[in-house]
């Protein structure tokens, strides 16, 4: 997501790759230069991310996004990749070559159907090497009222889920604000209970 990633922000890392000065000229692209605009963070994460910018590309994008893609996974054995909302001309591209695809949604009712509208297009013309599915975020459902549950997720994307996570905001803002993922990673911590739970299964 080069115009709008917050990832850096959530790290509390300065956003380093600098699209215009290497869109336009995608030959440039090596390993030095890559290795010069990343972040990393302590706990061992090489984040690549651009600061917020609305303007758009005097470039092709599709050939940059090609070469930069092409280093990043020469450098590292594992690279998730945050996609913007919208489809780009890249887009296809980038899912073709990917292991896994997931889909990352809020536990609300529009939020599920935003997730079903987009696994279903995906499902339909997706070139992935696997079938995507969908993770639900921020997940808590009340014992007693009519609001939504675990079970309305379940019916809605069946073999597709992925799993759940379960919302603790009060450990997600303290990470947040403190750029630090430890405090997600705790004995304790519901969060990292849920997330072994699911990347066994990717």
């Amino acid at each position: 997501n080069f115009q709008y990633s917050s990832l850096a922000d959530y790290l509390d890392l300065d956003p380093g790759l600098d699209v215009g000065a290497i869109a336009e000229e995608p030959q440039r692209i090596d390993n030095t230069l890559i290795d010069v605009m990343i972040a990393r963070h302590d706990s061992g994460l090489a984040l690549l991310s651009a600061p917020p910018n609305r303007a758009a590309w005097k470039a092709e994008p599709q050939v940059f996004v090609a070469q930069l893609l092409n280093v990043v996974s020469e450098m590292f054995d594992d690279v998730l990749i945050d996609l913007p909302p919208g489809w780009h001309s890249w887009t296809g591209d980038i899912l073709a070559g990917s292991d896994e695809l997931l889909i990352v949604t809020d536990f609300t009712v529009p939020g599920l159907r935003r997730a079903k509208q987009l696994l279903d297009g995906l499902g339909e013309a997706s070139p992935a090497k696997s079938e995507p599915r969908v993770i639900v975020n921020r997940c808590s459902e009340r014992f007693f009222g009519t609001g939504l549950r675990r079970s309305d997720a379940q019916e809605l994307f069946g073999k597709s889920l992925a799993g759940f996570v379960t919302g603790e905001n009060d450990r997600v803002h303290e990470a947040i604000n403190l750029g630090q993922l430890s405090a997600l990673a705790g004995g304790s911590s519901k969060i990292a209970k849920d997330l072994k739970r699911i990347v066994p299964g990717l």
